[in-house]
């Protein structure tokens, strides 16, 4: 009998502990901590329109290109947005618009505008890079800034002195992270 109480005693002291209550006091703030990264961007597109979904032109390739002679005719946009803080520089030059046939190489001038920046060829040699816009992080609206500008495109040579041939040039365009 003397067993059976002590085995009784056990069990009822070892029961206390899983039936009480226990309270926990927390003498700590607790701090939940997040983190994410926002990759920066700077892009550019040229287009037909007027406006630009940045989101659309991703995976769009963006090239412009012509057959006829007065390429003002054609509905040219550029456009840039960046969501760098410091922002970025964009500065394009216009490469020659040149014909190599029958081992004769001829080019013909042109020149470029978007919104005040002017780049040309002259002689068949490029000018100098121009800025085309510095763009800067709206830290006041929190949102990236965006530009759109009208292309001109103007080849400045007399065409009835040129020579017959398919003229292929580009035009670098360059993006510095301020």
């Amino acid at each position: 009998m003397k067993k059976t109480i002590a085995i009784l005693l056990i069990l009822v002291i070892g029961m206390v502990g899983v039936f009480a209550d226990v309270t926990a006091t927390v003498t700590k703030n607790t701090v939940i901590k997040l983190t994410t990264t926002v990759d920066e961007y700077t892009r550019m597109a040229i287009t037909n329109s007027e406006t630009a979904s940045f989101d659309d032109l991703i995976e769009a390739t963006s090239v412009y290109s012509d057959d006829a002679y007065d390429f003002s005719a054609a509905t040219i946009h550029f456009h840039a947005e960046t969501n760098r803080r410091v922002g970025a520089t964009i500065t394009m030059q216009a490469q020659p618009l040149t014909s190599t046939e029958n081992d004769i190489e001829t080019y013909l001038d042109y020149k470029i505008t978007i919104g005040d920046a002017e780049s040309y060829t002259s002689g068949g040699e490029a000018d100098d890079a121009v800025t085309v816009v510095v763009l800067k992080y709206d830290h006041i609206n929190r949102k990236p800034v965006s530009y759109s500008k009208p292309v001109s495109i103007v080849i400045t040579d007399t065409l009835a002195n040129a020579a017959a041939g398919t003229y292929e040039g580009q035009i670098a365009f360059w993006v510095v992270a301020d």
